[in-house]
This record gives structure tokens, C-alpha cells and sequence, in this order.
């Protein structure tokens, strides 16, 4: 069997399961199918980003939006782009120091989904899409002091430790 054929039957294979379990809706479990095909042609950095980032997004849906909340009305959301790095700085401080079995990929899922919500919000902050601030280097200077847009004041703790 070929790696894209592979892609495909796995990709199949998890979009029945995640359907069956309520995890994804079937639209959902289709699109995840027609990227994995489309991911079959690109490079294997790439396929590892995908295959990384789609275990984000499954904590995200599974853990951390039921416990704390969706954009918009959870603590993160209050977060400058600075805020979010900090963030995602203390989940990396805390690689290799884990006695936990599995903490160690799950504080880097945790510090990217961080790094994620920064480059976004750079893009929120300069009334830009975050592609562009990116690019023009067009964040404001409130995402470079770390504050949280509502307080001003320092980065609070995310409850996701």
C-alpha cells in the first residue's frame, strides 16, 4: 500500500470513528478526508505538521474548550499576543521536568495552541489578518508589553495547567 493510500484509508477510517463517537459531524470528517488527500502530495514536514496539529485540535475540542470555554469566552481571550507567548514560554519551560508520563507532548500541543492564538491575535490587534501583521511586522505596541487587552495589567494563569 502507497503512502497516499494509506493517508486516505486512515483518514477514512478516523472520520467513521469520530463521527460514530460525536466528535465530528459528518461535513467535518469529510473535509479531515479530503485533506489528508491533499496532504498526500506535500512534503513530509508538512504531513507532520498536519498529523501534529490535528492532535491540537483534538485536545482542543476534547479537553479544552469543555473545560474552560471557546474563543470568546475564555480567559485566553483576553490575552494580548505577548500574553499568549508568555503563556506558551512556561508550558516550555516545563519540558524535560515532567515525571508524568504523555505531559511533555501535551505542554508542546499546549505551548503551540499558545503560539497559535499570538500569531492570530497579532493580526486582531493591528486590524490586519494575522498573515499580514505577521509579514508588516504591524502588531501594537500593547501586544509587545505581554498585557491582557481588558486589565492592562500582567498575564494571569490559564487554568489549562
Amino acid at each position: 500500500m502507497t503512502i497516499p493510500e494509506q493517508l486516505r484509508e486512515e483518514a477514512a477510517k478516523y472520520g467513521e470513528r469520530a463521527v460514530e463517537t460525536g466528535h465530528l459531524t459528518p461535513e467535518l470528517a469529510a473535509e479531515r478526508v479530503r485533506t489528508y488527500r491533499a496532504l498526500s502530495a506535500r512534503s513530509e514536514r508538512a504531513k507532520d505538521w498536519y498529523a501534529f496539529s490535528d492532535a491540537v485540535v483534538q485536545h482542543i475540542d476534547a479537553y479544552t474548550v469543555p473545560q474552560y470555554g471557546d474563543k470568546g469566552a475564555d480567559q485566553a481571550s483576553d490575552y494580548t499576543a505577548e500574553g499568549h507567548v508568555q503563556q506558551a514560554r512556561k508550558y516550555l519551560a516545563r519540558f524535560g521536568r515532567s515525571s508524568r508520563p504523555g505531559e511533555e507532548r501535551l505542554d508542546l500541543m499546549k505551548a503551540a495552541h499558545y503560539l497559535q492564538m499570538a500569531w492570530m491575535e497579532m493580526g486582531n490587534e493591528a486590524g490586519a489578518t494575522a498573515g499580514e501583521a505577521v509579514r508588516e511586522g504591524t502588531a501594537t505596541e500593547e501586544s509587545q508589553r505581554g498585557q491582557t487587552k481588558s486589565s492592562g495589567g500582567g498575564v494571569g494563569e490559564h487554568p489549562t495547567d
